[in-house]
């Protein structure tokens, strides 16, 4: 199959959400990678992982043994302030996973927003929806936010992509997994990454 669509998808993704819109916004790299005396992120295992910047938890799936972290500092207040925080599953570009959190959006999120922009990523990989559900999540503390899920394929070849889309409060964050075996929606790893997210970091 032709992957070249797979391999620079997270790139095109993370310019269009972070670069479009606004003059005076500066861009923020954090790594975070495991070693023998920060074992954050082990290479043969699943971690729970805390962002900060994105306001949120989730676990990792094994593999992510570097996380990155990149972000949109504003000038302006009416700016919108996205931040993902991604990993390329063993390295690879053609597998790995990445939330996505849109804060200080005008006039707060709506469903219609969110479902704009989980299309957005699935125009990223040129994937056509093959499964989509409605879902709603009862997340710690009691409050219950609806969704989206959405799987899709590339119009040719193999490779599968799962996003959910969550409209939490007036901000939306979207998780997205990919892999170009066509398994995402049946790796327990993955399936644990999207039922492990909560809001609010620790």
């Amino acid at each position: 199959m032709n992957t070249r669509g797979w391999s620079t998808w997270l790139t095109g993704l993370l310019l269009a959400l972070l670069l479009a819109g606004g003059a005076g916004a500066t861009d923020k790299i954090k790594t975070v990678k495991g070693s023998e005396d920060n074992p954050i992120s082990p290479q043969d295992e699943s971690f729970s992982f805390s962002s900060e910047e994105g306001d949120f938890r989730v676990r990792w799936p094994s593999g992510c043994s570097q996380v990155k972290t990149r972000s949109r500092q504003v000038d302006d207040d009416a700016q919108e302030q996205p931040v993902i925080v991604y990993c390329d599953r063993n390295g690879e570009k053609g597998e790995g996973c990445s939330v996505t959190a849109l804060f200080n959006i005008s006039g707060g999120g709506s469903p219609e927003m969110v479902m704009d922009r989980m299309m957005k990523v699935l125009g990223g990989f040129g994937a056509s929806i093959t499964n989509q559900k409605p879902l709603r999540k009862e997340f710690e503390g009691g409050f219950v936010v609806e969704g989206l899920d959405v799987l899709a394929s590339p119009s040719s070849g193999a490779g599968q992509v799962w996003v959910r889309g969550l409209l939490v409060g007036g901000d939306i964050y979207l998780l997205s997994a990919w892999d170009q075996a066509g398994e995402v929606a049946h790796d327990p790893e993955y399936i644990a990454f999207f039922e492990s997210f909560q809001p609010g970091a620790e």
